[in-house]
């Protein structure tokens, strides 16, 4: 989570927000979401776990949650996704 995050390195939650935006140009929850998203795909091009499995594994609370923005992000859903990775 960003404020454990900032916790961690000794800012506010405000303050984390503001410096990751200036060196990163994205919010530091964008950034967070990118790389769940991206340790999903690993995951889905694996094949051994469920989805939902992949979604809590990756951080995300919801897996329908978890498919739109994986959607969003790769342009198709999980199991599209997986199905292209797989030829099913």
């Amino acid at each position: 989570r960003i404020e454990e995050i900032a916790a961690m390195v000794g800012v506010s939650r405000s303050q984390l927000y503001r410096l990751f935006k200036k060196e990163f140009e994205i919010s530091p929850k964008r950034y967070l979401d990118d790389l769940r998203v991206a340790r999903a795909e690993q995951l889905l091009e694996e094949g051994i776990m469920s989805i939902s499995e992949v979604a809590y594994a990756c951080g995300f609370n919801d897996p329908l949650y978890f498919s739109a923005e994986f959607k969003k992000r790769k342009g198709a859903a999980p199991r599209e996704f997986r199905q292209k990775i797989h030829g099913e």
